[in-house]
């Protein structure tokens, strides 16, 4: 969610240009779509990196995070560095297998591959240990476009456009004038080596459905569960016939009382 991931460069099924963090929304919601009965957790990362939900069955919550997906502020943005969520990762994951050492696990990666850190990057390939599948789904393109600025209260449309009435642009300090982001194709393909797994560019040819698993087969596994319960019911008729045999005997005394005094 770092500041370039709102240029409006990037396409996904259609010719239309659509901003990065836009065609990343839609990654996410067609990748819910494809995997039936399955469990999701979703990551954001930029300056740092959050478990923004949890392991979860409910895709609709998945897809209102994606919704509502907003690349984080300019001020607080230290540029791309591509490491920054592995160590949450290598957690999440873990504690995924942990809990579900039966279940395959599938990452998905979706970024610009633009990475800015003066520090060389880390490597993904610790994460295999956890990973029985993973894509790195490259958005954006080659050529680039302008970074706009972005704050809490300034949001960048589709259209590169903020809610504010004029743009304004990164600028870059080594030329003093609005600077570019471009893919980076090279980077992504060495994060899908890295973890052992596929890199898709989304185009307008070309989406995360381009990007289905073949691990995760086409059965299911179900898991049938008998269990007995043990309800305990008081038992009252005993005490309902002490109560039917004192009324009727006093019932019967009444009866006698009332014959004497007549």
């Amino acid at each position: 969610v770092t500041g370039s991931m709102a240029v409006t460069d990037a396409r996904y099924g259609s010719a239309e240009s659509v901003s990065r963090i836009s065609a990343a929304s839609s990654a996410v919601k067609d990748i819910t779509d494809m995997y039936a009965d399955s469990n999701f957790s979703a990551i954001s990362f930029g300056s740092s990196a959050s478990v923004d939900v949890p392991l979860t069955p409910d895709t609709l919550a998945v897809d209102n995070w994606a919704d509502g997906l907003t690349v984080e502020p300019t001020s607080t943005s230290s540029g791309s560095s591509l490491d920054t969520p592995l160590d949450l990762l290598l957690r999440t994951l873990k504690s995924i297998r942990d809990g579900h050492p039966r279940d395959e696990i599938i990452l998905y990666l979706v970024t610009d591959g633009e990475n800015t850190s003066a520090e060389a990057r880390r490597t993904y390939s610790s994460l295999r240990a956890y990973l029985d599948d993973a894509f790195v789904l490259g958005t954006g393109s080659t050529q680039g476009g302008r970074i706009p600025v972005s704050s809490v209260d300034r949001t960048i449309d589709d259209g590169g456009k903020s809610s504010s009435e004029s743009q304004e642009w990164v600028i870059d300090p080594t030329t003093g004038k609005p600077g570019t982001s471009r893919m980076d194709t090279k980077e992504l393909e060495s994060l899908a080596d890295e973890m052992g797994g596929t890199r898709v560019i989304m185009t307008k040819d070309a989406t995360a459905r381009q990007a289905m698993s073949s691990s995760t087969g086409k059965s299911w596994r179900t898991r049938t569960t008998r269990s007995s319960t043990t309800t305990s019911s008081p038992i009252v008729w005993p005490i309902a016939a002490v109560m039917l045999v004192v009324s009727l005997w006093e019932l019967t005394v009444w009866l006698r009382t009332s014959r004497r005094l007549l």
